[in-house]
């Protein structure tokens, strides 16, 4: 089966799940094999538009930036839940600023995919604060800080394996989205030198006193999975 045929498919099934008189149950399953077809394929949503199409639309596609608030005395694990949520998505650039106690993270490039960014950020912090304070209490000092810190090395090292399963695959639909990822980190980096913005990376020195704690969070943070909210985004 060829990619334009697979697209088909899922198109069709995504018209199947809309559809007011299929049943729960016929929805449930087209549904179903839309996931299954696309994580077979390493589809995504973009992947079901014209790519020529959604490169000319960038043309005129609002640019900004979206803020997230890290809280007072941010750690360090925070930042680097944004760095790690930038390689992600990899169409957005991020920066962090430090005014006082107070801390926040900006993505920049593409709007809608500053507040994809964002809404993935702190789905992602929640689920660390959850699970952090459940296990060892809190979450920005002692055990449930190593636990932080082993979860995002967790995501990193996902997204690093996922990165090189990927890496082989040179078929005309990757090349195309490939486009569509370089354009929109253009796009970002204008909003930059638009806004004379002068960044420079900063290192953090990263204290891990409970190796227990440290490798338990990247065991969880290796298992943690992205709920981009798939079903609503394909069928609206």
């Amino acid at each position: 089966m060829n990619i334009d045929r697979i697209k088909s498919t899922i198109r069709a099934m995504l018209n199947l799940a809309a559809d007011e008189a299929a049943s729960p149950a016929e929805k449930e399953q087209a549904m179903r094999r839309v996931t299954k077809l696309m994580d077979e394929h390493n589809l995504r949503e973009e992947d079901l538009a014209d790519a020529d199409g959604i490169l000319d639309s960038l043309d005129n596609i609002e640019v900004g930036h979206a803020k997230v608030d890290l809280g007072i005395k941010a750690c360090a694990w925070m930042s680097a839940l944004c760095v790690w949520t930038e390689r992600l998505l990899g169409t957005v650039k991020t920066y962090v600023i430090r005014s006082g106690k107070q801390t926040n993270c900006v993505f920049y490039g593409v709007l809608s995919d500053c507040q994809i960014a964002a809404e993935i950020y702190f789905e992602a912090r929640d689920f660390i604060e959850t699970a952090c304070g459940t296990k060892y209490g809190g979450c920005k000092r002692g055990d449930g800080y190593s636990y932080c810190m082993g979860f995002i090395t967790g995501l990193q090292e996902q997204l690093k394996r996922a990165q090189t399963v990927n890496a082989p695959m040179k078929n005309a639909l990757v090349v195309k989205r490939n486009a569509i990822v370089v354009k929109k980190q253009a796009l970002a980096e204008r909003w930059k030198q638009d806004q004379n913005l002068k960044l420079c990376s900063r290192s953090q020195r990263v204290h891990i006193r409970n190796d227990v704690a440290f490798l338990n969070g990247i065991i969880d943070g290796s298992r943690y999975s992205v709920n981009t909210d798939r079903r609503k985004k394909l069928t609206t």
